[in-house]
């Protein structure tokens, strides 16, 4: 289900950015919602297999059931970033549509995953927020974070796409949602959220307008 990216480093950033990283990281601060620490990314579709067009920015999401179309669930991917050095683990995630037009209330649901904190290069065992807890004698050493993709986030499942179907003047409409995950590591809790556009369509109708 977890899928490793792109490295990110905090070596060579300037002093002080370090020092507020290492106070916020290192001290086991309350706040679970610095993005200094943890935060999404970004979303894809990649690798799903699914009838709706899920991309980086937006989907258009196919509500009117017909057997002459394949017709799924919505899915999506989310790509994290932890840039301290223990692991963080999901808990769940919520959705909010904010137009009250479409007639969905905020959904929240399960979703487990670990967003694996940084490790040092050569000790690869050893967790890191900077290249200075990698030292060896006097060689600085290496601390590297990666990005974790959680695949497969339902977004909306048929119930839902049901109750859209039901409110045709929404569709074809460029419509913001909120996604919000919940997470910990073994000090304190954290949550995230990132904005998205959901387009519903009529998929099969020639008269369906696309976002």
């Amino acid at each position: 289900m977890r899928r490793l990216c792109c490295r990110v480093r905090l070596g060579g950033l300037p002093a002080a950015f370090i020092a507020l990283v290492v106070l916020l990281v290192g001290c086991g601060g309350t706040s679970g919602t610095d993005p200094l620490v943890f935060h999404v990314e970004g979303f894809n579709g990649d690798g799903l297999n699914q009838a709706d067009a899920v991309g980086p920015t937006g989907a258009q999401v196919d509500v009117v059931q017909k057997l002459s179309c394949q017709f799924t669930q919505t899915e999506i991917n989310a790509v994290f970033a932890n840039h301290e050095g223990l692991d963080i683990h999901l808990k769940g995630f919520s959705l909010h549509v904010n137009d009250s037009r479409v007639g969905l209330g905020d959904f929240t649901g399960p979703l487990t995953g670990t967003i694996k904190g940084g490790r040092c290069l050569v000790q690869t065992d050893k967790t890191c927020a900077i290249d200075d807890e990698c030292a060896q004698g006097t060689n600085v050493g290496t601390c590297t974070h990666q990005l974790t993709t959680i695949t497969g986030i339902v977004l909306f499942d048929f119930a839902a796409k049901a109750q859209v179907a039901g409110q045709p003047q929404v569709w074809g409409q460029a419509l913001s949602v909120t996604i919000t995950f919940f997470a910990s590591d073994v000090n304190q809790s954290f949550q995230t959220s990132g904005g998205y556009l959901v387009t519903f369509v009529d998929k099969c109708s020639s008269t369906s307008t696309g976002a």
